[in-house]
């Protein structure tokens, strides 16, 4: 009788398991088809000059590099916002660095001045730069340019940053959808 109630025990487990991994997979795939329904130009992976260990740095960098961006493209008095979609992932070490599918705001500068002068690569180091004390020129991290890739393949680019995501609460894995904007504002 108690080995049947411990093989009981573990098929519950087992389908407890593949029921929490459905709903992953569902997860991942009903953001999969939300966020590759709109235009992204770049693959950008943001990190730091030093381990940061707590989520709410980085969630506070993310923030600050997505206003000073938005800034820096459209002004100081604009409501528009750069179009992005940030993951966070911890990493083996369980430091922590950012994933980000952006559009290149160049073409919707409507300022003439603003445009001639807004060069997206410089652009984004100085964002994230000056996004928090901790943030690492990504130029350094990656002198390859590997920091910076042009998306060919939106779908396979949003499975590589969810590939460790988990409904769990210690997930490795944080979508930023405070911070997301498909269409310059927040969609969150």
């Amino acid at each position: 009788m108690h080995i049947h109630n411990v093989i009981k025990k573990k098929e519950n487990i087992d389908n407890d398991r593949y029921h929490r991994e459905l709903k992953r997979q569902r997860y991942i795939s009903a953001t999969k088809k939300k966020i590759s329904e709109y235009q992204w130009d770049y693959f950008i992976t943001l990190t730091f000059k030093h381990p940061v260990f707590q989520i709410d740095r980085v969630l506070r960098a993310v923030k600050q590099f997505v206003n000073k961006l938005s800034r820096k493209a459209y002004g100081g008095r604009s409501k528009k916002r750069v179009v992005c979609f940030a993951v966070i992932e911890k990493d083996k070490s369980d430091c922590y660095h950012v994933h980000l599918l952006l559009q290149d705001p160049t073409d919707n500068i409507s300022n003439p001045e603003r445009k001639k002068g807004f060069h997206l690569r410089r652009e984004i180091i100085i964002a994230w730069l000056q996004a928090g004390a901790t943030t690492g020129n990504p130029a350094r991290s990656s002198p390859d340019g590997e920091w910076m890739k042009p998306i060919f393949d939106v779908n396979e680019v949003i499975g590589y940053m969810l590939k460790h995501y988990s409904l769990d609460s210690d997930s490795p894995t944080t979508i930023v959808w405070e911070e997301a904007s498909v269409d310059g504002r927040r969609i969150s």
